[in-house]
């Protein structure tokens, strides 16, 4: 059976508004930075899989990518996709940290559940990491402050996001107001998220051989 990594995360995980690169003619979705998820068809979805960052780590690692099938939503709802979704064959979790003003539980019961998470799994030998989204006002623990990945050196990926001269977002794409990451901005991501795993995770040796009979085939 193929080894995964688990993805915890908002819609910035999620993959939103990726599909617009892709130029599909029966795409209705307004260009608005929201989601409507009745207006997406599901060969939208599959882009917007095909393409996100968490689907590029997996595939460098040789593992199946499993991402929260939820758009959006909270911390709480984020660690809650974690335990839904963790198996036999996990080797990594991945949390995307959101927003902590999302929902009504206190910034405690949200880090807590982060905490609960690194207690249960690590004991199974399973990885946990982190990215942030924004951490402002937030007073993160040590063992969150450990496992935490830094984009572009930065503690929280927000300024990739926000900067004025960012050209990884939609907007930049497009023109309209949508803050998401572009295609390019997952490229980005991907690339320092491996970086980082570079230390931490092997590549399976069936991935391996595949490359080398490909690599074979082609001498």
């Amino acid at each position: 059976m193929i080894r995964n990594i688990v993805f915890g995360g908002c819609s910035i995980t999620w993959g939103q508004s990726l599909h617009y690169h892709a130029n599909f003619n029966d795409d209705i979705h307004p260009r608005d930075g929201f989601f409507y998820e009745d207006l997406i068809k599901s060969w939208h979805y599959q882009y917007m899989v095909d393409n996100r960052f968490s689907t590029k780590v997996a595939d460098y690692f040789g593992r199946k990518a499993i991402v929260n099938a939820r758009n959006g939503g909270s911390n709480l709802q984020i660690s809650e996709g974690i335990w839904n979704n963790v198996n036999e064959y996990t080797d990594l979790i991945l949390i995307q940290t959101t927003n902590f003003s999302r929902g009504n539980n206190k910034i405690k019961e949200q880090i807590d559940s982060f905490l609960d998470i690194i207690e249960k799994f690590e004991k199974k030998n399973i990885l946990v990491r982190f990215i942030h989204w924004d951490i402002k006002y937030i007073n993160f623990p040590e063992k969150i402050l450990d496992r935490t990945i830094y984009i572009n050196n930065e503690i929280s990926f927000s300024n990739l996001i926000f900067n004025k001269k960012s050209k990884l977002t939609i907007k930049y794409s497009f023109g309209f107001e949508d803050y998401h990451f572009n295609q390019q901005g997952h490229d980005f991501m991907a690339s320092e998220i491996i970086k980082y795993l570079s230390d931490y995770l092997e590549i399976p040796k069936y991935k391996k051989t595949l490359k080398n009979n490909i690599k074979n085939r082609l001498i």
